[in-house]
């Protein structure tokens, strides 16, 4: 089931609040939603409960950093797409809410990365059509149809839209509102006798992978990618990888790397590398380690990339030490950040060149061409989110 914004219960919060029925079914809570992790078989209240709605009902919004109270110590990050928590160890999350409450609203993104409400204007001034309410209703009515109107077709099991033959992600997402109709009952009650549980991790497992299913929009998206240049490789599998504590990191630098180049100079890009397959358990476990890069590099001695996954292939394969090993494609995400030249580093160079003679700020990447980039060299783990794994075959 793909890109779902709650999991089937049953269960719902009570609309009548403090109803003093004997033996009502319902929860009662100091708001219209209430979020939920499963932890040995049982559901267990997770906070900070508003913060998360907060967050859930913003449509650019697809995961929440899951943290330990005081000492701010990661948990995982919740994707509000799967509705899983995603860490050392996966579970499953849901959303009760009130459904008389609860207001629904559907997006899609545009080609500029923006998320639009159906029927309001984008930048460029038109309305899309049809507009939420409509979508809402079909969708009420049926959650796993597709609905065609004029030239676009909504499907609700992969969340996307297609016009044309262009594709493109859609989401529903509740308006935030902390009170019923201002007659919402403050109901003072304690977590769920397993909430503490939330917070005894088995940290055996640094990572967790999530197989793509072949016809889902995420598993062709990144399918497109890859085949742009490698149409006569045939992909055998792709997977998600999951690291909370890698992908806390990247966050992080990716902070970091705004405060000091500005988020236009950010450039947050997903690239391709190649490698051996015996290896792709320690990247997702640490990430890229440029100590293991081979010899004859010409940007450095960092963890190479390319936009191209036919190069990277190409690159491998030059630079293979030992014949006949399984090969997999790493998609990162990569934060090139602000580029140099080649011609500004020596094979041997450890770390990216100085800007302007500083050691305190340096360039953050080495590139082929400042015109028209496609091998980058980074020198920072935490400029790296080992993302997808693909598996291929020529």
């Amino acid at each position: 089931m793909a890109n779902r914004t709650s999991r089937t219960t049953g269960i719902a919060l009570c609309i009548k609040f403090l109803c003093n029925t004997p033996g009502c079914p319902h929860l009662h809570e100091d708001n219209p939603f209430r979020w939920q992790i499963q932890m040995d078989g049982q559901w267990a209240n997770l906070e900070p409960n508003q913060e998360i709605e907060r967050a859930f009902s913003k449509p650019h919004i697809h995961s929440y950093r899951l943290a330990k109270p005081k000492c701010d110590s990661l948990i995982g990050y919740l994707d509000f797409n799967t509705m899983t928590c995603y860490g050392p160890q996966t579970r499953p999350v849901r959303r009760l809410s009130v459904p008389s409450v609860d207001r629904w609203v559907w997006y899609y993104r545009d080609r500029y990365d923006e998320w639009i409400e159906f029927g309001e204007e984008n930048s460029w001034g038109k309305k899309s059509n049809p507009d939420s309410a409509t979508i809402e209703e079909s969708y009420m009515s049926d959650p796993r149809c597709r609905i065609l109107y004029n030239e676009c077709q909504i499907d609700f099991e992969e969340m996307c839209q297609s016009v044309r033959y262009n594709t493109r992600p859609i989401r529903r997402r509740p308006q935030f509102q902390t009170r019923a109709d201002g007659s919402w009952v403050r109901v003072r009650r304690p977590l769920a006798e397993h909430s503490s549980e939330l917070f005894k991790i088995n940290y055996e497992n640094d990572y967790t992978t999530s197989f793509l299913r072949a016809g889902h929009f995420e598993y062709q998206n990144i399918a497109k990618m890859f085949n742009a240049t490698m149409a006569s490789f045939q992909i055998t599998s792709i997977v998600r990888v999951n690291n909370p504590l890698l992908w806390d990191m990247y966050q992080r630098k990716k902070e970091q790397m705004v405060r000091d180049n500005g988020k236009e100079n950010v450039n947050e890009r997903r690239l391709f590398h190649v490698t051996r397959t015996n290896v792709q358990n320690s990247i997702c476990r640490k990430n890229f380690d440029f100590r293991y890069a081979g010899p004859k590099l010409r940007n450095g001695r960092g963890s190479y990339f390319s936009s191209n996954a036919k190069y990277a292939h190409v690159h491998f394969e030059e630079h293979r030490i030992d014949a006949g090993d399984e090969t997999c494609a790493f998609l990162a995400r990569v934060l090139v950040g602000v580029s140099c030249p080649n011609g500004m580093v020596k094979a041997t160079s450890l770390l990216p060149p100085a800007k302007g003679g500083s050691l305190e700020n340096l360039y953050d990447s080495v590139v082929n061409s400042l015109e028209q980039p496609f091998s980058f060299s980074i020198f920072y783990p935490s400029q790296i989110y080992p993302e997808y794994i693909i598996k291929y075959t020529s």
